[in-house]
């Protein structure tokens, strides 16, 4: 209890809404003397006039001499005289306080009753003064309404000395509002649950989670905005957290960069697998699920989460467990005007992200997070931590990039800060699927101002009609002026006005893109939670826009899916200024758009197949309108139907089928780093990067045949087939391709002789038909160039007639085979059979 004087001075005063008086009362309610609190009570007379009048209502904690001097010394403007003031006691304040005078009987407060009339409620927190022209709407919003009231509660005083974690009420009124969301039934999600959470609760929310989880995890106690409890499952992706998924022998969370070290020599020592994990948002799950490999151990790297922003540098330090709503948020607590152009879903790792490449709003403003890190730390192989001058610059452009989980445990990122305007301008329409639009939206997105990225979400609403709608959403560097001019110019088809657009933040926006309403709290930027649904993804590149007929099939297609989502997020800008091979990832000019083709299904669902074969045959489906030699890929939406790593068997030629669709011809070079840095493959998964391996056969070197087919956009496509051989092959000898006007390939070939072990027989033309184990493939003959080829002839001694300067950037694809003893190894007779079947393909 707290103790309250014997008087109590309580005042009211109705006068008809002046908005100069009323704006007087914001700037001093919160700074009068904290005894004093006062309210504002807005209403409308019922009369026919319909009059919005304010009652000034004060309750001061003394009595009404004092009270005088308050009000004459901070609100003379109210004008209150000795005889507006009424002297009484707290408790008959307290009826006061309701409206009710204050001399009636106290047994007032014991009735319980029920009111006669419904009401529908809300509540907000003002941190700025509501400026008269806005009061004066407010007058004209008010007087619509039949039965209206506004209460105006003054804070300061005490409440502003509770710190906001003192309980979880973070200065916040705690009345419930239902139209920010409920929990669904039997399904409460902390994601859903965080709208409303963050906004009743701040930064609190977490904890009240984390309190919710330990004393009533099976969520006994709930209602429709009750607190959630946390599934203690960090898969991002539910379906890998089923009964029938290989699970970890251990998950170890280290605390500090010498854990890290730790756990990488004892797991060498002791001969267990390791998997690491920063966000656990790996599509394939293989930062945490191993189904290649067992036992093997998670090191999960969430608790090192510290972020260091130096505005004055324009740079971070953030380390990897750390998300990329968390990156937002404290860079966004130092300036408006920095940002980082990084992902859109906040829960996101940023050690895996950036590993990857990664991508998001500002792609083509500053192109991808990997092109704005300016160093890194690395626990390699040996458990040593190196920083980028230490690892090389290999290494640092290896992991920027080329993928997690191959090259070491990253640490922690330095980031470069990009400019970004204090107005960022947004928009989101939702349309009926017009394929005339999305055809025209094609033609247009890539070449937009750069300041503009464009997306488009394809999903189907989920009625008995089941339409396919497009929702196509901006995000502008700029004033919603400038936007207008820029739609109207470029695409003015979508039809948008100036009242279709918002002006936010940066920050604000991040909420935005991840269809979050632009008044969420940040707060929200700081949760981490896994999603209640299960997905599958795929992702494509496109260089030329899908035709009209094939929109029209795509329409039909996705229709037949229960819950699908295909986001068109646009290229372009900056994506066309960097070079392919700057970083790993290679998916640069000429793309016009990413293609991320999503299915979604709730826990429990028995139609798990029918979900994985509709995206399967839909990505079928796409073959011939996205890119090609070879189809590509994002290695940040992994793919394990592209095929895996075989346990204890990483093939080079094996992982080059999807190594070349993630990072084109920078496979080869992530190869080359790869066999440098970590030669015994201790950092492996189902998709990493293999290190090249030397082997020997009955006691001898055993040398392949190497055929580097070189592809390139120009009209004259290039063809070359190169053979060597090796120690106790035969007669012949390592040729001097330095004579062929091949000598940015000496090195290369010299130094990376090695044995394929395909099993069973596989010839030249097998892998070209299909014929092969597998039946799959792995070039297709109509993407080799014919006329090229068709003049190629061999000769076992000399160099191919007509030497052609070849380019290394053209590389697509590498094959090596080794002859086998059914047909005489080093047989120059079976090598050259096997060339003129390929020839003869090729004619």
């Amino acid at each position: 209890m707290v103790v309250v004087p014997e008087n109590v001075t309580v005042f009211s005063i109705t006068k008809t809404l002046d908005t100069k008086l009323l704006y007087r009362w914001q700037q001093v309610a919160d700074k009068l003397d904290e005894n004093l609190l006062t309210r504002v009570l807005m209403r409308v007379t019922n009369t026919s006039e319909r009059i919005v009048t304010t009652t000034y209502d004060g309750y001061f904690l003394g009595g009404a001499d004092r009270l005088v001097q308050v009000m004459q010394e901070s609100f003379p403007e109210l004008g209150l005289t000795r005889k507006d003031y009424s002297e009484t006691s707290w408790i008959q304040s307290t009826i006061f306080a309701y409206t009710i005078p204050w001399n009636r009987s106290l047994e007032f407060l014991l009735l319980r009753n029920a009111p006669s009339t419904s009401f529908q409620g809300k509540a907000d927190f003002v941190k700025e003064l509501i400026p008269e022209f806005a009061l004066e709407d407010l007058r004209k919003r008010i007087l619509e309404e039949d039965d209206p009231l506004i209460v105006w509660t003054a804070y300061g005083g005490m409440m502003n000395r509770i710190p906001e974690n003192k309980t979880p009420f973070p200065h916040r009124k705690g009345t419930i509002d239902l139209d920010l969301g409920i929990n669904k039934k039997g399904n409460t999600s902390v994601i859903q649950a965080g709208v409303w959470g963050v906004k009743y609760f701040k930064g609190n929310f977490q904890r009240l989670v984390k309190v919710k989880t330990e004393v009533d995890p099976g969520n006994f106690f709930r209602h429709k905005q009750s607190i959630p409890s946390l599934v203690f499952k960090r898969a991002q992706n539910p379906r890998f957290a089923e009964p029938e998924v290989p699970k970890p022998e251990l998950i170890f969370t280290p605390l500090s960069e010498s854990h890290v070290q730790a756990a990488v020599i004892c797991s060498k020592e002791l001969g267990i697998h390791m998997r690491v994990r920063s966000g656990g948002h790996d599509i394939e799950g293989v930062s945490y699920v191993s189904i290649i490999e067992s036992p093997f151990f998670v090191l999960d790297l969430t608790n090192l989460r510290s972020i260091s922003v130096n505005i004055n540098d324009n740079n971070a330090w953030v380390q990897v467990g750390a998300t990329l709503g968390e990156l937002y948020y404290r860079i966004a607590e130092k300036s408006k005007v920095h940002g980082f152009p990084a992902g859109i879903c906040p829960t996101v790792g940023v050690g895996g992200h950036i590993t990857g490449g990664g991508y998001g709003i500002l792609l083509r403003k500053y192109g991808l997070a990997a092109d704005n890190v300016i160093d890194a730390h690395i626990v390699d192989v040996n458990g040593r931590v190196l920083d980028r001058a230490a690892m090389g610059e290999d290494l640092f452009w290896a992991i920027r990039g080329g993928g997690g989980g191959s090259f070491g445990v990253i640490l922690s990122w330095k980031i470069k800060l990009v400019a970004v305007p204090e107005t960022v301008t947004v928009f989101s329409i939702t349309k009926t699927l017009d394929t005339k639009l999305l055809y025209r939206w094609q033609q247009v997105a890539d070449k937009l101002d750069e300041n503009l990225l464009t997306r488009v979400l394809m999903r189907v609403t989920n009625t008995s009609e089941r339409i396919v709608t497009t929702t196509y959403d901006g995000y502008f560097l700029g004033g919603a002026d400038r936007l207008v001019q820029v739609m109207q110019e470029s695409f003015p088809e979508l039809g948008l006005t100036r009242k279709d657009y918002s002006e936010t933040s940066w920050i604000q926006s991040t909420l935005f893109s991840y269809t979050i309403p632009l008044n969420t709290s940040l707060e929200f930027l700081l949760l981490r939670n896994a999603p209640s649904t299960s997905f599958e993804g795929k992702a494509d590149f496109v260089r030329e826009p899908i035709p009209e007929f094939a929109l029209e099939e795509l329409r039909k297609r996705i229709s037949e899916e229960d819950d699908p989502l295909i986001v068109w997020t646009a290229y372009g800008g900056m994506m066309n200024r960097i070079p392919e091979n700057e970083t790993p990832f290679p998916h640069r000019k000429g793309t016009m758009y990413k293609f991320h083709y999503f299915t979604n299904w709730p826990k429990g669902d028995k139609n798990v197949a029918k979900h994985m074969s509709w995206i399967r045959s839909l990505y079928n489906y796409m073959t011939p309108y996205v890119s090609k030699f070879p189809r590509g890929a994002y290695v940040n939406y992994r793919d394990l139907d592209l095929g895996i790593n075989n346990k204890g068997n990483t093939s080079v030629i094996r992982a080059s089928v999807w190594g070349v669709k993630y990072f084109k011809g920078n496979f080869q070079r992530l190869v080359k780093v790869k066999t440098e840095v970590d030669p015994g493959n201790f950092f492996r998964h189902e998709q990493s990067i293999p290190p090249l391996v030397f082997k020997s056969m009955e006691g001898r070197l055993i040398t392949s045949w190497c055929m580097p087919i070189f592809l390139t956009n120009a009209d004259d496509c290039n063809y070359c087939v190169c053979r060597f051989s090796g120690l106790g092959l035969g007669p012949f000898e390592l040729q001097a391709l330095q004579d062929w006007e091949y000598k940015f390939m000496s090195t290369y070939v010299k130094n990376q002789i090695y044995s394929n072990n395909w099993e069973g027989h596989t010839t030249l033309s097998q892998l070209f038909t299909g014929d092969a184990r597998g039946g799959q493939p792995l070039h297709r003959r109509h993407e080799l160039d014919r006329r090229s080829a068709a003049g190629v002839k061999w000769s076992p001694v000399s160099a191919p007639a007509g030497s052609v300067k070849l380019h290394a950037q053209s590389i697509k694809l590498d094959l090596w085979l080794l002859p086998h003893a059914s047909d005489g190894v080093g047989s120059s007779s079976a090598m050259e059979r096997e060339l003129q079947l390929l020839l003869n393909l090729l004619r």
